[in-house]
């Protein structure tokens, strides 16, 4: 952003109360907007481009002489991905994993591609979704599609342009090494919109993604630089189940250990 412009790039969290007295205000040239607000900020533009309308989400508003334009750039991006991964939608079935915002407008770009059918997938079968083990079912009985669920330590685009992976089979316990057309990484990356006030009150330190830092970063201890104070679980980083059950029980060794020292 700095190469784009002189005029500073950032970062203002604002609570729920907090988004209408900032945009009543509109001391800004211009705004990204993330969830959970996108859909909130509609009400307070002077203007809409009609796909940010149709999609029912805006990620970018600019200040024009004291009235509010919005806009949605998403659609841009994920045009642009359909256009450099060669991928013609038109006539075709395509399956959304997932219901949030982003779902919204890809499913507005596949209408705009002319897809044939457009399914979305979600765990709650909201709004017209079907569920996952739905989706599994039918491409496997209908289409031939296979699924696998694993740990991935390794994967590497391949000279075809497929992905050549290396993963445990976790339905089955097993090695995989194999090459596919595709690969869904299901992590969570976001950290909780909390961490920054709780590490505010505490004293803690967060990491660039607003994960919590522990008192030695470099070993994912639970210690923290707050006496008293222990970190587990995904408030530290991304995790699994497993992974979150043995940083729990590692998290309950630390506090033993100091409880035995008051």
């Amino acid at each position: 952003h700095k190469r784009l412009d002189s005029n500073p790039y950032e970062l203002i969290e604002l609570k729920e109360d907090e988004l209408k007295p900032f945009l009543k205000k509109r001391d800004f040239l211009g705004i990204n907007v993330t969830m959970p607000y996108k859909a909130a900020v509609i009400p307070y533009l002077d203007w809409i481009h009609e796909p940010a309308r149709e999609i029912g989400a805006v990620n970018t508003v600019i200040n024009v002489d004291g009235k509010l334009y919005g806009y949605n750039t998403d659609s841009y991006g994920i045009e642009w991905l359909f256009q450099h991964a060669k991928i013609n939608a038109h006539g075709k079935k395509a399956v959304i994993l997932g219901t949030g915002g982003t779902s919204r407008t890809t499913r507005a770009v596949l209408k705009s591609l002319g897809a044939a059918e457009i399914i979305r997938v979600s765990r709650s079968k909201k709004d017209g979704s079907i569920s996952y083990e739905e989706l599994y079912r039918e491409s496997q009985q209908h289409y031939g599609i296979n699924h696998i669920r694993g740990r991935i330590s390794e994967a590497a685009q391949t000279i075809d342009g497929k992905v050549k992976i290396k993963a445990e089979d976790t339905l089955v316990g097993r090695p995989l090494r194999m090459t596919v057309d595709m690969l869904v990484l299901m992590v969570g990356f976001c950290a909780g919109r909390n961490n920054r006030t709780f590490s505010e009150d505490c004293g803690l330190d967060l990491r660039l993604s607003n994960f919590m830092k522990p008192q030695n970063p470099f070993d994912c201890s639970n210690v923290t630089a707050c006496e008293g104070v222990f970190l587990v679980g995904t408030v530290k980083a991304p995790k699994n189940i497993s992974e979150t059950l043995h940083d729990a029980a590692s998290c309950a060794h630390s506090v033993l250990n100091y409880l035995k020292t008051l």
